[in-house]
């Protein structure tokens, strides 16, 4: 889908942040639109420095939106660092990952994880 030129800032708000192709669903669910709509929404919040706004919508979709695997947008490598750090396999890894994103979106789990996943 091409992006309109008026939203290439919030596009670009979107794909330099924290946020992740889980939160874009999330939201998109949220506002009842497309995913790619929702990046755009996500970017416009974070331009005027609403995220909060974001992190709310993500919140309230705890229980109604889940994510895939690819959805969270870790690496094998990044499940391989979850295994050690959680002690299990990297295959539980990558079911317990995927759920905790669901549950808290991308942005969220990130934060929680960052200093295993920087090793």
């Amino acid at each position: 889908m091409a992006i309109p030129a008026a939203a290439r800032t919030a596009w670009d708000a979107y794909a330099n942040s924290n946020y992740g192709y889980c939160d874009a669903k999330k939201v998109a669910k949220v506002w009842g639109n497309s995913i790619d709509d929702a990046k755009t929404v996500i970017g416009q919040k974070i331009l005027n420095n609403i995220q909060h706004l974001v992190d709310n919508d993500i919140a309230s979709t705890r229980e109604s939106v889940a994510c895939s695997w690819s959805e969270t947008e870790l690496s094998y490598n990044d499940a391989v660092k979850l295994a050690k750090k959680w002690g299990g396999t990297i295959e539980a890894a990558k079911i317990n990952a995927t759920r905790q994103v669901s549950l808290m979106g991308n942005k969220k789990f990130r934060q929680t994880v960052a200093s295993v996943l920087r090793r």
